[in-house]
C-alpha cells in the first residue's frame, strides 16, 4: 500500500519539530541563558551567580540533552567532547566550559532559525495571529552581486525583512535570559529565610521537658 504523499511531511516540518523539541529542553536552555547572561554582564554578580547555582550546575547533573537532524536525542557536553577531540582519537579531547555553554547557545540560534515566527511568539507566550512565515525567510540568503542587482524598493524591502529578523530574534532570547534570570534569583531569595531558619530556629521542647 502506498503512501499518501499529502501527509508526508516536507524537510522544513521535520526540521521545525525538531528545532522546536530543542527550544522546550529546559536544561539546553537553561545553558543558553547562562551564557548569554553571562556574556552581556546586564546581570551582574548576583545575576551571574543565581544563574550558576540554579540554572547552570542543576543542568549538568541533570543531562543536557538535545536532538540532532533526525530527531535522536543526544548528550550535548558528550558530543562536545568527541567533536573536540584530535583526529578521533581517545581522550584527546579538550572542551571548556564556556566552549559547552556555546555550543548550547548555537543550537538554540538555530532551532529559532528553523521554526515559524508564530512558534517564536507562542513561545514568549503570545497568542497573537501572526504571520506564518519561517524565521529564516526572514534573513534570506543573497549574495552581494545579486544584492547589487536589487532596485531601491527591492533594498529597502530586504533591509526591513533583515531588521525584523534581528528583533524577533533579539526578543526572544531577551525574553530568555530575562526569564531565567528571574527564576533564579527567586529561588537564591527562597533561600535568604531558610538560612535564618537554621540559625533562629528554637529546639521544640519535649513533653514534660523543663
Amino acid at each position: 500500500m502506498e503512501k499518501d504523499k499529502s501527509k508526508e511531511k516536507t524537510p522544513e516540518e521535520v526540521n521545525r519539530e525538531v528545532a522546536l523539541k530543542n527550544l522546550k529542553a529546559t536544561n539546553l536552555m537553561n545553558v543558553a541563558a547562562a551564557y548569554i547572561a553571562h556574556k552581556s554582564g546586564q546581570f551582574g554578580e548576583a545575576g551571574d551567580s543565581a544563574m550558576d547555582e540554579y540554572k547552570y550546575m542543576p543542568a549538568f547533573n541533570s543531562g543536557m540533552k538535545a536532538y540532532n537532524a533526525k530527531g535522536e536525542e543526544y548528550n550535548v557536553m558528550q558530543n562536545s567532547i568527541l567533536a573536540s577531540r584530535e583526529d578521533g582519537q581517545r581522550y584527546s579531547g579538550n572542551v571548556s566550559e564556556m566552549k559547552i555553554m556555546k555550543d548550547c547557545a548555537a543550537i538554540m540560534q538555530e532551532s529559532l532559525n528553523a521554526v515559524k515566527i508564530s512558534d517564536v511568539m507562542s513561545l514568549m507566550g503570545s497568542k497573537a495571529n501572526v504571520e506564518d512565515a519561517y524565521v529564516e525567510s526572514l534573513m534570506p540568503k543573497i549574495s552581494k552581486e545579486d544584492a547589487a542587482k536589487l532596485s531601491p524598493e527591492q533594498k529597502e524591502g530586504l533591509n526591513a525583512s533583515m531588521k525584523l529578523y534581528q528583533q524577533l530574534v533579539g526578543s526572544y532570547q531577551t525574553y530568555l535570559v530575562q526569564t531565567k534570570v528571574s527564576e533564579a534569583l527567586a529561588e537564591s531569595a527562597k533561600q535568604i529565610p531558610k538560612g535564618l531558619e537554621k540559625l533562629l530556629t528554637v529546639p521544640e521542647k519535649k513533653d514534660g521537658g523543663k
